[in-house]
Formats: structure tokens, sequence, C-alpha cells
């Protein structure tokens, strides 16, 4: 015959109520992170960079590698070194300048060589940034269009994860526009630095005043 065992019961029935407990207050947490992760957005889900739209802006930037192979240079200028202005500016003064030597001596065919260059600058300096303005002419309205869009997107994005990931993308958008002004002030800057060398007399001495030179073309080299 079965007996009760109400003290068992009793133990069994406290297990099964904390039990019960547990489990309400793990299915409470599971929802609060499904919330949460609904909320947030997947933090991994998948993308296709920023890097990508800024590798194109620069790419459709680039302008063509300047090539000196015409400028009849001496053998020690043939590589010149751009790495900073006093460097870039020697080989300017070298290239673009007639430059008497310490006996006021100029070598033969220097001065031909060098309106040569001259006009050889203007002529890369011209295309360069007119084929630039051409091609941002073209996208002023597109890139306009394009951070509207991306504006509207980050104002109804659903999750804060969305939101943070569009409004990256605007900031690249952004910093795409910034360089893309810089590359037109540097090409605006290089047409209004070899017109004005171009301008400039060729003949220089040892100091920044210009040598004259009475009955050649009425004035300086340059002219």
């Amino acid at each position: 015959m079965a007996v009760l065992d109400s003290a068992n019961l009793q133990q069994n029935s406290q297990n099964l109520a904390q039990a019960i407990q547990i489990l309400a207050q793990a299915k409470a947490q599971v929802q609060q992170l499904t919330s949460l992760s609904s909320a947030l957005g997947f933090m991994g889900a998948s993308s296709s960079g920023l890097g990508s739209p800024l590798r194109s802006l620069n790419a459709s930037l680039a302008p063509p590698s300047m090539s000196f192979d015409g400028w009849n240079l001496p053998r020690d200028m043939q590589n010149p070194n751009f790495g900073s202005v006093t460097s870039s500016r020697d080989f300017i003064n070298q290239s673009l300048a007639v430059v008497p030597d310490k006996h006021e001596n100029i070598a033969y065919g220097e001065r031909d060589a060098v309106v040569q260059r001259r006009e050889a600058a203007a002529r890369e300096a011209a295309l360069g940034g007119y084929s630039l303005s051409l091609a941002q002419k073209l996208q002023v309205q597109p890139a306009l269009e394009r951070a509207a869009t991306l504006a509207d997107q980050a104002t109804n994005a659903a999750t804060v994860m969305e939101q943070q990931r569009v409004t990256n993308y605007l900031l690249a958008a952004i910093a795409g526009e910034l360089v893309a002004q810089r590359s037109l002030m540097a090409a605006y800057l290089e047409v209004a630095s070899t017109q004005a060398i171009k301008a400039s007399p060729l003949l220089f001495n040892s100091t920044p005043t210009t040598t004259f030179i009475p009955g050649l073309n009425n004035g300086p080299l340059g002219q």
C-alpha cells in the first residue's frame, strides 16, 4: 500500500517553485536581450565597406603622372624629388629659369630649352585642371543627391547600429567631397603658378633682381 510522504512532497514542491521562478527570470532576460538586439542591430552585418567609394573617388581624381621626357633636362635633373617644398622649388628654379654660372655665362641653347619647358608645364597644368573640373562638374548633382539620400536613411533608421552605419557613409561622402575640393584647388594653383612663371623673365642672376639686356626683345628675356 502506497504511503504519502508529506515532507518529501513539500520539498519537491519548493524545488519546483524555485525552478519555475528561475525559468521565468531566464525568459525575462532573454526577452530583454532580444529587445536590445533588435534596437541595436547586428554589429557584424555585412556591408560593402567605406573604403570602396573613397578608393573609387581617388582613382577618378588621380591625374596621369607627369612626364619630363620632353623637357630636355640635364642628367642630374631627370629624376626630380618633390618630397618637400624646398626640393620642388629647387627643381623649378633650375628647370624653368635661366641662371648664369658664377662667370655670368649662359649655356648655348638653354634659353630655348627653358621656354619649351615653361610651355609644356603650362599646357600640362591647363589640361589637368580642365579635365578635373569637367569630371567634377558632372559629379556635383549626383553627390548632392547621394548626401541627401544618406541623410534621409540616417533619419529613418530603425536601429541604432543602422543609423550609425549610414552616418558613417555620410561622413565618408563628406570626406570625399573635401578631397575633391583639395584636388581642384591644387589644379587651380598649378594653372595659376605655371602662367605666372611663363610670364616672368627668363634670365635671373644670383640675386632676386631681374637682369635686363638692352636691345634683346626690347626688354627682359622673358618678354
